[in-house]
């Protein structure tokens, strides 16, 4: 028993009675099985019906050698197979014309049970001359029992009625009394046989049907859930997405906020009146506009230094860049420090170090806040190295080529494109590309507030005004060199220095110990072209990079970095290149002293 709790004659009757509502659906069901069951067993017992009767007459010959008794058998048991032929014909056409209307399959379950215990009756009366005993109401009782879906109280009916029928039949006949009275037995054990076993199955198709009951409450109740869970997930995800939505939008004020402020100190720069220069002391442990505080210093120049800090809003370490205002800085290298921060707010991509602030301190300390990175420059990596295996190559090129395009995106041309800008990070993706310090903005030219902000006799000149070249003599384009105009493919032409350094270890001017791949050495040879129209946009050098990597099969590049791959050396045949950068604009700080 499933239930310990449950007695024998409860389970037997299939638990206890149904409810109203799963009444009606187990009586629905019983309709349902029984309309399936005679739409096959009704013409099959016709054609039964119907070879019996074509094949049940005696031939004139047969009728002489047979006996009274064995004649009268035969024709009586045709008769029998003829009339319940038509009765099953009869019954079908019923059943087809009344599809699916469940008080007609009721009825004609009732009379396909009826017609075969008269049958069976109506054999055994023929046979009762011959001394015939209770086979035939034997099949026709577990055709009953077995083949139909019906309630005891129905089933207890057929079996009575034809029990009936047979008592009547058997007793018409007159045979001996011994006779009549063992087949009456035999009929009444039969019948009480199937009915017991009739209850049987009963029971077992009301425990079916209670346990389909359960399992498909069970399964809506989990379709319901899930639907739930769904719903609270979307809910969820929609407050995510608007948070999402809500920090990008705060995101772009602090940019907005950041290149606003940077505008408004360089107005404020011409406003300096002459300032005493303070020693240069250490600044650790000050805490400037009242939210960031100095932890250690970083790295010095002559002008300024960098420190590592604090931001105290939000626990975050920042790397604060400090330059003293005062009479004897070159305005040159404050707008530099300016144009830098307004430059890397303009910019949205991870390997473009973020700008987080920028301001002035009380005694005149110009500072900016970036984020930390903490890494090796690629000049270093290839200063040991000599150069790099060309997947990592490819990998270092596809991620600083896509953070170029973003900047070229927003007008601005880095000018200084060179290894030791390019930090190697584990944080993704791998990389980050600083000092934007003597960039170029597309909109400088068109803003006269820019263009005299250093005076138009001032030999320093303003960084965008053509005749003066700034940059990195070695990754120098020769647009650049000569003080021309310079945009984007300025920076191409300096990556496909990059490039030639990482794959070959030496500068394009220069024999390497390797030569570029095949694979790459028609783009590489196109960044390097003298006609600045005849370079591939930073876009496509990007795509083509990451495809070779990708077919490579190389990961991503700070999972190169992380692994310290880069720290174990390349090639051991050669020296390791040694490269010297120095800027061309007199009285600025190496980058790679404040980056």
């Amino acid at each position: 028993m499933a239930d310990p709790d449950e007695s024998w004659t409860t389970w037997l009757r299939g638990g206890e009675p149904f409810g109203a509502e799963d009444a009606v659906a187990y009586a629905i069901e019983e309709q349902e099985t029984n309309e399936r069951r005679l739409r096959v067993i009704l013409p099959l017992m016709i054609g039964v019906q119907a070879l019996s009767v074509l094949g049940s007459r005696l031939s004139p010959s047969h009728r002489l050698d047979a006996s009274a008794a064995q004649i009268a058998y035969v024709d009586q048991a045709w008769w029998v197979h003829a009339l319940t032929l038509v009765v099953y014909a009869g019954l079908t056409a019923v059943l087809y014309l009344r599809a699916g209307h469940g008080p007609t399959t009721t009825r004609v379950t009732t009379g396909a049970g009826v017609a075969f215990l008269l049958h069976a009756a109506g054999l055994m009366g023929a046979a009762q001359a011959l001394g015939g005993g209770a086979g035939p109401f034997l099949r026709a009782v577990l055709m009953v029992v077995v083949l139909f879906a019906v309630s005891p109280r129905v089933l207890g009916g057929l079996l009575g009625a034809g029990l009936a029928f047979v008592a009547v039949v058997v007793l018409a006949q007159h045979t001996e009394a011994s006779h009549t009275r063992a087949v009456l037995v035999q009929s009444g054990v039969l019948a009480a046989v199937g009915m017991a076993f009739g209850g049987f199955l009963e029971g077992a198709r009301r425990r079916d049907f209670r346990l389909r009951l359960t399992v498909d409450r069970q399964r809506r109740d989990l379709a319901e859930l899930n639907e739930h869970l769904e719903e609270r997930v979307a809910e969820q995800v929609a407050a995510l997405t608007q948070r999402n939505a809500e920090v990008e939008r705060l995101n772009a004020q602090l940019q907005e906020q950041v290149r606003d402020r940077s505008l408004a100190l360089a107005q404020a720069l011409r406003r300096l009146g002459e300032q005493t220069p303070e020693n240069e002391a250490d600044l650790t442990g000050l805490v400037l506009g009242g939210r960031f505080e100095v932890l250690r210093r970083v790295a010095a120049g002559g002008m300024g230094a960098v420190y590592e800090g604090t931001d105290r809003s939000t626990g975050e370490v920042v790397a604060i860049k400090v330059i003293r205002a005062s009479s004897s800085t070159p305005l040159a290298l404050l707008e530099r420090f300016l144009r830098e921060a307004r430059s890397a707010a303009s910019i949205a991509h991870p390997a473009v170090v973020r700008m987080l602030h920028v301001d002035i301190h009380d005694d005149g300390l110009l500072f900016q806040v970036q984020e930390f990175v903490s890494g090796e420059t690629l000049q270093g990596c290839l200063t040991r190295n000599g150069r790099l295996a060309p997947g990592v190559a490819a990998r270092v090129l596809a991620v600083l080529a896509d953070a170029l395009a973003a900047a070229h995106e927003h007008g601005i041309v880095h000018r200084d494109v060179k290894p030791a800008n390019v930090i190697l990070t584990p944080d993704a993706p791998g990389l980050r590309l600083v000092d934007f310090g003597i960039s170029k903005l597309a909109v400088d030219l068109d803003d006269p507030s820019e263009a005299t902000l250093l005076g138009p006799d001032d030999p320093a000149g303003p960084h965008t005004r053509t005749g003066v070249v700034v940059g990195t003599p070695r990754f120098m384009s020769p647009e650049q060199r000569e003080g021309g105009g310079v945009g984007p493919p300025t920076d191409v032409y300096a990556l496909g220095i990059v490039a030639h350094l990482m794959f070959t270890g030496a500068h394009p001017d220069r024999a390497g110990e390797a030569a570029v791949p095949p694979a790459c050495a028609g783009l590489i040879a196109a960044c390097l072209s003298e006609e600045p129209d005849a370079r591939p946009a930073s876009a496509q050098v990007a795509a083509e990079m990451q495809a070779f990597a990708d077919g490579l099969e190389v990961g991503p590049l700070e999972q190169i970095i992380a692994s310290d791959t880069l720290r174990r050396v390349t090639s051991t045949d050669n020296a390791p290149t040694q490269f010297r950068e120095e800027s061309q604009v007199s009285g600025e700080p190496r980058s790679g002293d404040v980056s």
